[in-house]
């Protein structure tokens, strides 16, 4: 008897934002990071995550590919994100990022692809894709950025406080950067004090902003080619 196929489940999204997810397993990031555009698509990625059959956790390099649309049996479940947005707001990116590892955690390949821009917050999503299973189009950009905060300063002791909550934010949005790409800090130090800190896919797939190169012509370019 033929094998029978896990279609999961079927989400509608009833709101007009950018941020949407589609019943094939596709989350759409294509408008900004802040909690009303992205509340349904969080709710839809996680009640998706649910629906789906654990598997072991995917190790990185354990499986040599061709394109990144090949999955290894032992992970037969991937989740598509396709980014393309200017950012937005830190927290609407952290639970992203919290979403990410528990798919991860089930055994489920995040692939993302940046077919244009993904700046800021949107680059910080994009680079924790599944390594091995980042995909940039031939003309994609990331802007690493290094963000801004707003402390409402009041009383002259919560002068320190505002700078320290300053301080944890640039670590925090740095640590993302640094422990998912191999880019130096020197060189990453330049980008995020730059306001135009572009990184084109080329670049992209030197420093491990992005494992493939998906080219006009529909070729996939990575490092050993």
């Amino acid at each position: 008897m033929p094998q029978e196929i896990f279609h999961g489940p079927y989400i509608i999204n009833d709101s007009n934002e950018l941020n949407f997810v589609s019943s094939d397993y596709k989350i759409y990031i294509m408008g900004k990071f802040e909690q009303a555009p992205c509340a349904e698509t969080l709710a839809n990625l996680q009640s998706m995550i649910d629906s789906v059959p654990v598997h072991p956790i995917y190790k990185p390099n354990s499986f040599k590919m061709k394109t990144p649309y090949e999955l290894p049996k032992s992970n037969p479940m991937a989740f598509d994100v396709y980014i393309q947005s200017y950012g937005g707001n830190f927290e609407v990116l952290c639970q992203f990022s919290s979403l990410f590892g528990l798919a991860k955690s089930r055994g489920i390949i995040i692939r993302t692809f940046i077919p244009s821009f993904a700046c800021s917050c949107a680059s910080m999503l994009a680079i924790q894709g599944t390594p091995g299973y980042r995909i940039m189009g031939e003309n994609a950009r990331h802007k690493v950025h290094f963000g801004r905060t707003v402390n409402d300063v009041e009383l002259a002791p919560e002068i320190d406080k505002a700078y320290e909550d300053m301080k944890n934010h640039a670590e925090a949005t740095a640590k993302i950067y640094l422990s998912n790409t191999h880019i130096p800090k020197t060189k990453f130090d330049q980008l995020r004090s730059d306001n135009y800190g572009y990184l084109n896919s080329k670049d992209c797939l030197k420093f491990g902003f992005c494992d493939w190169i998906l080219t006009n012509n529909g070729e996939f370019i990575s490092k050993q080619k």
